[in-house]
């Protein structure tokens, strides 16, 4: 049910016409003019607007009205849309404004939907006093005493007689004086109701202010995260540029170096101490720049999915002109609302992709900075590290490159357990490798593999933390 009140000529009858005319469209089949639309298949649309008054029927104003609503009482069917301008006119104020009230509640209770339009404080308080009912009035300028055609939901308006009165062209002194006439509880109601609305108004003006500066501090926020982003997109990649210069150098003097050692053995040691030492190297510069890029508060990464479904509230989305990731809070057509952090933003629904945001669980900076090290593209041997060594096939002068570039690549991607298949052949190749893990810089401890995981054709390692 709504109670529609306000100034005269403001357009309350036209609201309670274009529901009924609309309802009557949609349930015949015909195109509704609105962006969307949600109509009931009424059983009855039934009205009781204008003046029917007539001398040949005995029928004045109140009477006219009073015969028409009986008839609606007779006639109605549910689900029913029940129209009634100025319920209870034509009579006594008291005697209308009660009978209003009992004439629309008995609509109510017989399950019929109600717009009724109003001047009597009897029905605003009965709107009022209901959460079930919505108080609506139509906007008055008071500085220009003229109606703005426009509906408010929430809130009962002002009649504005006395300046509809004057706009008309009574004189000043004559509305002056029926002001006076006025007993001052209805003057203090009526002030009340004026300055209820132009305090909404103001309120209203001041949420759209403060709408579009959010956004442009929204935005505005948005393009220096980008702007940082890719600062430290290059920062980084000059970094790994450098690193990789660093290692390539330390393994080429290094390399010469073993080159001059004479002793095959003491040659040996040094070269699986070169490899040690540049894994280390590498490990230790990579968690030196991860700690500079550390948030604070133990900031997690987070890894986002694009996904292939509509965006609903609550969907996670990305925003493709600032590459940034929020929340959908609201969807009003074409535009929707995105909390970004604690920003809200308002976008075009075709710059939005859902994505999913898996949350990283909490592993600590060193974990963080080893994994980001291993998908690094500083050196192309660390991508795609299995946690499987297969040797079957191979001749020990080939196991051995690839134990030892296994057992890097594994120390750096934070590996804490691998495994070397080596089968059972004549037991050569088996016995190999545990010599090579024997003493290894990365090796923690080493054995058979269970029977389900190969027994003795396979070696499980346990590597350094």
């Amino acid at each position: 049910m709504m109670i529609i009140s306000g100034a005269n000529a403001g357009g309350k009858t036209v609201v309670l016409k274009t529901a009924g005319l609309l309802s009557l469209m949609a349930i015949s089949g015909l195109p509704v003019p609105a962006s969307k639309a949600k109509v009931p298949f009424y059983a009855s649309v039934l009205a009781d607007i204008g003046d029917n008054q007539s001398l040949s029927a005995n029928l004045s104003t109140f009477s006219s009205h009073i015969s028409n609503i009986a008839s609606m009482m007779k006639n109605l069917h549910t689900p029913a849309l029940v129209l009634l301008d100025e319920v209870g006119t034509g009579t006594d104020p008291e005697e209308g404004s009660a009978l209003g009230v009992a004439v629309v509640d008995h609509f109510r209770k017989n399950d019929a939907q109600v717009i009724a339009s109003t001047h009597y404080k009897g029905l605003k308080i009965y709107a009022a006093n209901d959460e079930d009912v919505i108080n609506a009035s139509v906007e008055f300028d008071e500085k220009t005493l003229e109606p703005t055609y426009k509906l408010l939901t929430g809130m009962a308006g002002a009649s504005s007689g006395l300046e509809i009165a004057r706009r008309f062209g009574i004189r000043d002194e004559i509305v002056e004086t029926a002001r006076k006439n006025l007993d001052s509880a209805a003057r203090e109601a009526e002030d009340y109701l004026h300055k209820l609305q132009s305090e909404t108004k103001q309120a209203e003006d001041l949420r759209i202010a403060l709408e579009e500066e959010r956004e442009a501090t929204a935005e505005k926020y948005a393009r220096l995260d980008i702007k940082f982003r890719k600062k430290e997109k290059a920062r980084r990649k000059e970094f790994e540029s450098e690193l990789g210069s660093v290692i390539a150098d330390f393994e080429q003097r290094s390399k010469a170096f073993i080159k001059t050692v004479e002793d095959k053995k003491e040659r040996k040691r040094l070269e699986k101490q070169l490899a040690a030492n540049k894994a280390e190297l590498k490990r230790q510069a990579f968690e030196v720049e991860g700690k500079r890029n550390e948030k604070p508060d133990g900031a997690l990464q987070d890894e986002i999915t694009v996904e292939d479904r509509p965006i609903e509230v609550g969907s996670d989305v990305l925003l493709k002109s600032f590459g940034t990731t929020g929340k959908v809070e609201k969807i009003s057509g074409k535009n929707v609302d995105v909390m970004v952090g604690s920003m809200r933003m308002r976008q075009k629904i075709d710059d939005l992709q859902v994505v999913s945001v898996q949350k990283d669980k909490g592993r600590k900076s060193l974990e963080k900075l080893q994994k980001k090290a291993a998908k690094s593209n500083i050196d192309d041997e660390l991508k795609g590290v299995q946690s499987e060594l297969n040797l079957i096939g191979k001749t020990t002068m080939d196991a051995e490159t690839e134990v030892d570039q296994f057992l890097d690549d594994s120390y750096v991607s934070s590996l804490k357990t691998v495994r070397i298949i080596h089968g059972f052949g004549t037991g050569a190749l088996k016995n190999f490798v545990h010599k090579s893990l024997k003493g290894h810089p990365h090796v923690s401890s080493f054995g058979f593999a269970p029977q389900n995981e190969g027994g003795q054709g396979a070696t499980i390692v346990e590597l350094k933390s």
